[in-house]
């Protein structure tokens, strides 16, 4: 795998800025004699992406460069439905959401911020619903300029008991089902949760360019 990213990487960029990428993105995935596994694919794709905004400063050139990084490790672009059954699956929703939210002009803080959100609802699903998924879209007006990003989990598992009572600081679930929600509509500034026992949850969750740019 190695080989091809540096093949890809050498079509954009000269051999010593290629080499120091593939050093740090293998020092952090892990050099791997068997299959590619997803999570390693993340970290590589990951650490790719961070080597490509320090030695590759066209934007356009650079977004090529990661189409043809993700197409080569196998990996569903940032944006669309994730589905989630296990720990793999949340660090591929976190991968995506700060790739979307990077390409959508977000800072890296909003960035850790919208990560950290669709990580933790990620594992949620898992840890209470089995199974679900993260949709990631790009939020965008009338005329098509981009106004933030939106992320939707949707699960069938129980339910979330007390919402109310969560969402405004006030009582904690005792089965922990919930934890969470209430960072996460402190990071992203706005939240909606739809949930009753036998149909599931879901939870949108938006943020905001405007927004984001004023707190800063």
């Amino acid at each position: 795998m190695e080989l091809e990213l540096s093949a890809i990487l050498s079509r954009h960029l000269g051999a010593v800025s290629v080499d120091a990428i593939l050093r740090t993105a293998t020092s952090r995935a892990g050099r791997g004699a068997g299959p590619l596994t997803p999570v390693r694919a993340h970290a590589l794709f990951g650490a790719v992406r961070v080597g490509l905004r320090t030695f590759l400063a066209d934007a356009r050139r650079r977004e090529a460069c990661l189409d043809e990084v993700r197409t080569a490790l196998g990996l569903p672009r940032a944006e669309g439905v994730h589905r989630v059954t296990g720990e793999a699956d949340v660090v591929a929703c976190r991968t995506a959401a700060r790739e979307l939210s990077a390409s959508l002009g977000f800072t890296a803080v909003d960035q850790t911020k919208i990560a950290t959100v669709v990580s933790e609802l990620a594992r949620n699903i898992v840890r209470y619903a089995v199974s679900g998924t993260i949709e990631l879209k790009e939020l965008r007006d009338a005329a098509g300029t981009v106004r933030g990003i939106e992320v939707r989990a949707q699960d069938q598992g129980p339910g979330i008991a007390g919402l109310d009572e969560i969402l405004a600081g006030r009582y904690r679930s005792k089965t922990g089902m919930g934890l969470g929600l209430l960072g996460a509509k402190r990071l992203m500034g706005d939240l909606q949760v739809d949930t009753a026992p036998g149909r599931g949850t879901t939870v949108v969750a938006r943020r905001h360019l405007a927004a984001a740019r004023g707190a800063a």
